[in-house]
């Protein structure tokens, strides 16, 4: 995956990038830096976490729960779960 990443930013023609990564993509951006040290400018991990640990066993439920709530209320997914601040209006509007 980390290849693949290498070799898709740098088709798009960057020379440096800042990556923000959730979940998995923590991962890839962490081998990213280590093994292309000189593409990686600022890495920013969010919602990463090993195999098995703590509460990463209610992510998926709650994500499908969240989305379905979304697709029957005809509304953005993200409005129920805001990993990026909190789920009030003004931290939507920052969100979304």
């Amino acid at each position: 995956m980390t290849q693949d990443a290498y070799s898709f930013i740098k088709a798009l023609g960057f020379d440096t990038v800042d990556a923000f990564t959730l979940s998995l993509g923590g991962m890839v951006a962490q081998s990213l830096a280590v093994m292309h040290p000189e593409l990686v400018r600022k890495l920013i991990l969010m919602g990463t976490g090993p195999k098995g640990g703590k509460s990463t066993d209610r992510f998926k439920p709650t994500t499908y729960l969240d989305t379905a709530r979304a697709a029957l209320s005809s509304s953005d997914p993200r409005s129920s779960c805001s990993p990026l601040g909190t789920p009030t209006a003004s931290g939507q509007r920052r969100n979304l």
